[in-house]
């Protein structure tokens, strides 16, 4: 029989104030009698019927693909509770399990905070539980006060298609937030968990593969990927592609379940390209097609063997596109040729320095031999991309 599953996790634990509890904290032993009547009083239990549904979320991750998660999450005897009163002062530190039975504290604020493990970030294995909450307890009084304890760390799960790591070579990417980096393996295929917030996700070139840090560059500029806002109730897949015949903006789409928000997203890296457009490889293998290419801008002054990759520029008769924005190979380079008018004023280096590494499409003929490699000549449109969404280009 299946059990309805709830969106929050419903680990609950319970605290009751309760007039009737004998030890204190906070009074010294004593004072205690005189002082009992202006204490309040917590007891701490666990809630058994909120547990059952715990149990049923958590293994709903294990089917997910995590084994470790089941007896990390359901094993209450390891988790922690701390208590702090308003000034800051630490009543209890410790495991829930070793907590007092009972406890006189001092009419005020008191901040409650459960975990389910001592948890550092990133974490491969399971995700955290817990809750903060802030309580006011009132002398000779009784009060009843529930925490939940939610996933506070959202998981996230990368695919990758033979495509995406053909073109970002290594064995894996990063992820960056705030001070957090962490290598996610090609070869991974279970989530890893950390605090939500904005992650970014880098190709590091030079980490992966370091014949393509260009020579007259010491330092090369990491590739970014995506950035994505993740919050601590999601459990995110991402497929990463790289294919340029598939230009469209990549699919998204998001299941949502009675248990918890499970997103699959599927991002083609180059998708801001327009439909119709052909890479700088398709380019090279297409003489004397007429076509529209996208690529980068990556510098002018080409020659047989190389060309200028950052300023100051001097020609203006020309660019040089590729698929990459960091690419330093002439071979894998287009020179456009910038016949004059205003397709040469607009578009050269020299004027306009602020068109270096932003994303373009230009239709014009493939020529053979321009600079001794294949190139693009009598150009009659082109379009710099936002690189924000997918944009639409004229029929021809």
């Amino acid at each position: 029989m299946c059990k309805r599953l709830y969106v929050s996790c419903l680990m609950m634990i319970v605290v009751v104030l309760n007039s009737s509890c004998i030890r204190v904290l906070e009074t010294p032993q004593s004072e205690e009698e005189d002082q009992k009547d202006k204490l309040a009083c917590l007891v701490f239990r666990l809630d058994s019927d909120a547990y059952d549904d715990t149990e049923e979320y958590v293994q709903q991750l294990y089917i997910q693909g995590n084994a470790a998660i089941p007896s990390a999450l359901l094993d209450t005897s390891k988790y922690l509770l701390k208590i702090t009163n308003s000034s800051g002062k630490v009543l209890y530190d410790s495991l829930y399990t070793a907590r007092p039975s009972e406890l006189y504290v001092k009419a005020g604020n008191y901040k409650i905070s459960l975990r389910s493990s001592d948890y550092r970030e990133p974490n491969e294995s399971y995700p955290l539980f817990g809750e903060d909450k802030t309580i006011k307890a009132i002398a000779d009084s009784t009060m009843t006060v529930s925490l939940i304890a939610r996933q506070m760390t959202p998981g996230v799960k990368f695919e990758f298609t033979s495509g995406f790591k053909n073109y970002f070579r290594g064995n894996g990417i990063y992820l960056h937030r705030d001070t957090m980096l962490y290598k996610y393996l090609y070869n991974r295929s279970q989530y890893v968990y950390f605090y939500p917030g904005t992650i970014s996700v880098k190709y590091k070139n030079k980490d992966e593969f370091p014949n393509r840090t260009p020579p007259d560059k010491p330092k090369y500029e990491d590739t970014l990927i995506f950035k994505k806002k993740i919050r601590a109730d999601e459990m995110v897949t991402i497929k990463l592609d790289y294919d340029l015949s598939k230009v469209a903006t990549g699919a998204f789409s998001i299941k949502i379940d009675t248990l918890r928000i499970w997103n699959w997203e599927h991002y083609n890296v180059p998708g801001i390209a327009p439909y119709g457009c052909q890479s700088v490889l398709y380019a090279q293998k297409h003489i004397g097609d007429t076509i529209c290419v996208f690529g980068y801008i990556v510098g002018t002054e080409a020659s047989s063997s190389t060309f200028v990759k950052r300023p100051p520029f001097s020609s203006k008769t020309h660019i040089v596109i590729a698929s990459q924005d960091w690419q330093s190979l002439r071979e894998k380079t287009l020179a456009v040729e910038l016949s004059g008018g205003a397709i040469r004023k607009e578009l050269n280096l020299v004027d306009n320095p602020t068109l270096h590494k932003k994303p373009i499409v230009v239709r014009g003929v493939v020529a053979d031999s321009y600079f001794s490699h294949p190139g693009l000549k009598h150009v009659t449109f082109y379009k710099i991309l936002t690189g924000k969404k997918k944009e639409t280009l004229p029929l021809w």
